[in-house]
């Protein structure tokens, strides 16, 4: 079963970069989405039998939009024993005042997203908060930040959320998009439709589309993407002398 493989995948990123210590309390992000759902439930099993003891609480933030409802996930979290909290937020309302041309800020949400999750960690008493970032998801960024930003970045497994005192990490790292479906699918995973009015027509779904039109072409690719981003021996950039 693809559950079993992910945790594995889970383990491996732990081993590489701490990412799950003695007695922490974790927030995971739980939208209701495929990641976060597959990300929650995979913790869940861990939980139960890994050497290092830690705790999760699934957070939902409520972010404003309409046709929002969390019933699903609720009845799941209460079926599998796990603690679960829900937040209302003011993000859908303060993110239209910034609406252009019909179009809601991506980067705008993603920092309120943040502020939102690392108060309710705090007011739970969680020391990390876990989102269901997947390996795709980090190439993506990367094409991203050198398309839109002219700098080679991808985000970092663990990161220390220095104003919060809070560590965020991305468990799923080394886990592939199609494996989250499956994964989703086998065990029949109680999954909300995304109701952000940006879905499948941002710039991130663009630039989703252009990587997946590559893998079709370049197959190994998709696997060397992955492997660069932890390639640091073999990086080779210009480095400029001042005269």
């Amino acid at each position: 079963m693809k559950i079993d493989k992910i945790i594995q995948s889970i383990q491996k990123a732990d081993q590489d970069f701490q990412l799950i210590e003695p007695n922490d309390r974790i927030a995971v992000g739980l939208s209701g989405g495929k990641d976060s759902m597959v990300l929650l439930t995979a913790l869940s099993r861990l939980q139960k039998y890994y050497a290092i003891p830690f705790e999760i609480v699934a957070i939902h933030l409520k972010m404003g939009f309409d046709n929002m409802e969390t019933a699903q996930i609720q009845a799941y979290c209460i079926d599998h024993e796990i603690e679960y909290q829900e937040e209302d937020t003011l993000i859908a309302e303060t993110l239209r005042k910034y609406e252009k041309n019909n179009k809601l800020s991506c980067s705008r949400c993603s920092k309120y997203k943040k502020a939102c999750m690392s108060a309710a960690a705090i007011k739970y008493n969680c020391n990390k908060i876990a989102y269901g970032h997947n390996s795709n998801d980090a190439v993506e960024t990367l094409f991203m930040n050198m398309i839109f930003g002219g700098r080679i970045a991808v985000f970092e497994p663990k990161i220390e959320l220095s104003k919060s005192q809070l560590q965020l990490i991305r468990p799923m790292i080394y886990v592939d998009e199609k494996e989250i479906q499956t994964c989703a699918s086998q065990l029949n995973l109680p999954i909300l439709a995304n109701t952000c009015p940006n879905d499948k027509n941002s710039e991130r779904a663009r630039v989703k589309k252009i990587i997946e039109d590559l893998y079709a072409v370049y197959p190994i690719a998709e696997k060397n993407f992955i492997q660069m981003l932890s390639n640091e021996e073999l990086v080779r950039l210009w480095h400029k002398t001042k005269k």
